[in-house]
């Protein structure tokens, strides 16, 4: 039986904290936003003097830190960035998330021994794009969310590279990196880390069959794999990570703990059952009307998605069973029953969409099963569900495992909970003590923060008083004792002959000054390599693409390879006939299923189809299986090249024109408004949406060479 490799439970972390919450519920990792260049500038974040305080206390207590540059980055940001990225660098971050390509090859070219991870906004969908990943220099690729197990297992195995998958939290509809709705629709790029989240609104229009609908129609499930971690581990996943660095402390220790338990119990046991109370748990912090597997055991369809409420909808506790006409007292018929400051709303039955919300301040039981509860501000009828949208008792006992944590507070008041382990070691020879603290590594792959550390302090000499020794017990008592510190002692050893008596007040000041050394010296730092240069040092870099033209006439190469399947001709004949004489064939920006299928039966067509004709490629595993090949080929805006940087990686790879990302595009030209705003594995039964209070008016395409459906404006003189 093959040894399983313990697998790295990373965890959100917005403001400070959430970070706390993390580290003390058992994170292995944190992931956090910087002051620059991050893709939920809208949460607190870390200013530079809050980054370095968060780093020591993470690395004290053996906790990886990731710090997110996942945003793309404009040609007159580019050296802001790669200066934000050395301070980073020197702070001791463990590795950043990057999205953008040119930022990226420019880290890893300054800083070669910065660990970069791929963000899932690089939109990596197979062992094509974590192979490509690995040869531009990343160590981590995070999978798009659509994938199932058997294509991440696919990915763990051919890729090279260790894989991050997400396990729990919100879910984008849109595959990430490729949503441009908040862009089109209000000017806030979610490639630029201002998503306004257009997916939560409300929409209105028609299905297939033409019958109206409404609802949330754009809005997913929070996924949950806290029953799957075991299937994940098998499968080569290295990395969990929970979404949310928006969301609260208490969110954060929740999840954490119990996916922090579930994990350690498969490593121990081989097996594990989620206990109910820990499902109510995770349904109860946050939920939208349940959870979904995502894409593990393929496409789930309609029961991916939360249409009727886009936010939190807390756990249904009982039934309105009478109302009380003047009254803001309700009784309540529950299976659960909520206590004092408990959050309740009530939802018409009625009315979708209309609730009625309060925290509970009056509570009496009248009758067995039934509660009384208010007060109520706005009118609710009988037989209306009643809902438990946050618990007291659940928050507080959240809040218990970071409370009075916080690197503000004084050392004397401060309540250290996570420690690290180390081993000390107590010597006496020529009546000198010598004390030597070391730290225990973690399990697993050691990062370079999480180096064996040690920590020596020696005291004396003291008289020899052989008949009046201090005790070795009392030696232990005083040097387990680790306070303030970080640290826990996990073994005690004694080497010498201890024919000396010694004050207690002079052993504890023995600790206590070798744990502080200690605690030194595990602050992790480093020193910018000599030739460290910024962008204006370099000049400007001379190694730009041709661009194209978002208007350029554009033919899908998979419908072409379709075409020549119904008429027996080849892909060239296919070509030849084409419509358009002008259209360039494109491969789509995501082409997981059916267009990989038809593409991969023609690949050697395509490769010599391409030899005279430029290919617009637009996602990184076809052009990983194309460059290099003698083939003309062109970058599509999917591969989101928005600076010369990002040319030129295209350019070494053999691309010689570039159809820039969509974030550059400032003139709102009609070849853009043909462009998807969005591409999704679901399968959409409407065919056309509208909000008209945000003026969105869009329709769902279902290309036949595609598993993806495609959202496209509907494009009028408004827009």
């Amino acid at each position: 039986m093959k040894k399983r490799r313990k697998p790295e439970l990373l965890v959100p972390a917005g403001s400070m904290e959430p970070l706390i919450a993390a580290v003390e519920n058992g994170a292995d990792a944190v992931y956090v936003g910087g002051r620059l260049f991050n893709a939920r500038m809208n949460a607190g974040n870390f200013d530079d003097e809050r980054m370095q305080q968060a780093l020591d206390y993470a690395h004290a207590r053996g906790v990886k830190v990731f710090v997110t540059m996942n945003t793309l980055i404009f040609d007159e940001e580019m050296e802001e960035a790669v200066e934000y990225a050395g301070f980073l660098y020197r702070a001791g971050v463990d590795a950043l998330i990057v999205q953008d390509l040119g930022l990226g090859r420019r880290i890893h070219e300054e800083l070669p021994d910065f660990p970069l991870h791929l963000s899932t906004q690089g939109t990596a969908c197979d062992a094509e794009a974590v192979a490509l990943a690995k040869e531009l220099g990343y160590e981590r690729v995070v999978l798009s969310r659509e994938l199932s197990l058997a294509e991440m297992e696919a990915a763990c195995r051919d890729g090279g590279l260790d894989i991050e998958v997400f396990v729990h939290g919100a879910l984008c509809i849109c595959y990430s990196g490729q949503c441009q709705m908040s862009r089109f629709y209000g000017g806030r790029s979610g490639n630029r880390g201002a998503c306004a989240q257009p997916c939560r609104l409300p929409y209105e229009g028609v299905d297939e069959n033409g019958k109206k609908i409404s609802g949330h129609l754009l809005s997913p499930k929070d996924l949950c794999l806290v029953d799957r971690l075991g299937e994940l581990i098998e499968a080569g996943v290295y990395s969990f990570k929970i979404e949310g660095r928006m969301k609260s402390p208490e969110y954060v220790a929740v999840v954490t703990r119990i996916y922090r338990k579930y994990i350690d119990e498969y490593m121990e046991k081989g097996s594990y059952h989620v206990t109910p109370e820990d499902r109510r748990e995770l349904r109860q912090i946050f939920n939208r009307g349940g959870f979904t597997s995502g894409y593990l055991n393929g496409n789930p369809g309609e029961k991916l998605m939360s249409p009727v409420i886009p936010k939190n909808q807390g756990i249904r506790i009982g039934t309105v069973q009478s109302v009380k006409p003047g009254s803001t007292l309700v009784d309540v018929s529950c299976d659960i029953l909520p206590d004092m400051g408990d959050g309740i709303e009530i939802r018409s039955e009625r009315k979708a969409g209309k609730a009625v919300s309060t925290i509970i301040s009056y509570r009496k039981e009248p009758g067995k099963g039934v509660l009384r509860i208010g007060d109520f501000k706005e009118p609710v009828q009988v037989g209306d569900a009643v809902y438990r949208t946050s618990s007291k008792k659940q928050l507080e006992a959240a809040r218990s495992s970071f409370r009075n944590m916080s690197l503000d507070a004084s050392p004397e008041s401060r309540r250290i909970g996570r420690r690290r382990g180390i081993h000390l070691t107590l010597t006496c020879f020529d009546n000198v003590l010598r004390l030597t603290g070391t730290t225990i590594p973690e399990t697993g792959e050691l990062w370079d923060s999480q180096a064996k550390k040690s920590a020596v302090l020696e005291a004396g000499p003291f008289e020899t008083d052989a008949e009046r020794a201090t005790p070795k017990e009392r030696y232990e008592n005083a040097l387990r004792k680790t306070g303030n510190t970080p640290f826990e002692v996990e073994s005690l050893r004694f080497r010498g002959d201890f024919d000396i008596r010694v004050k207690a007040s002079e052993i504890n000041a023995l600790r206590r000054e070798c744990l502080a050394k200690l605690e030194e010296e595990i602050r992790f730092r480093r020193t910018l390599p000599e030739g460290f240069r910024t962008m204006e040092a370099m000049g400007e870099s001379e190694t730009g693409l041709p661009v194209l033209p978002d208007t350029l006439p554009r033919v899908p190469l998979a419908a072409l390879c379709l075409e020549a399947d119904r008429s027996g001709q080849s892909l060239a004949e296919a070509y030849g006939n084409r419509e358009d004489p002008e259209a360039v064939p494109f491969i789509s920006n995501v082409t997981k299923g059916r267009e990989d299928d038809i593409l991969l039966h023609r690949e050697g067509e395509i490769r010599e189809l391409g030899q005279s004709v430029p290919i617009l490629v637009g996602n990184l595993s076809w052009l990983h299986r194309l460059a290099g090949k003698g083939l003309r080929l062109y970058g599509d805006y999917g591969l989101n090249g928005v600076n010369r940087e990002t040319a030129r990686v295209l350019k070494e790879m053999g691309v010689e024109a570039l159809c820039p990302g969509l974030e550059r595009n400032e003139t709102g030209e009609l070849g853009e408004k043909r462009m998807p705003l969005m591409i999704s594995e679901h399968d959409f039964s409407a065919r056309e949406l509208r909000n008209n209070k945000r003026g969105i008016r869009i329709r769902v395409e279902h290309p036949e060479y595609s598993s993806q459906s495609r959202i496209v404006p509907v494009v009028t003189e408004r827009n």
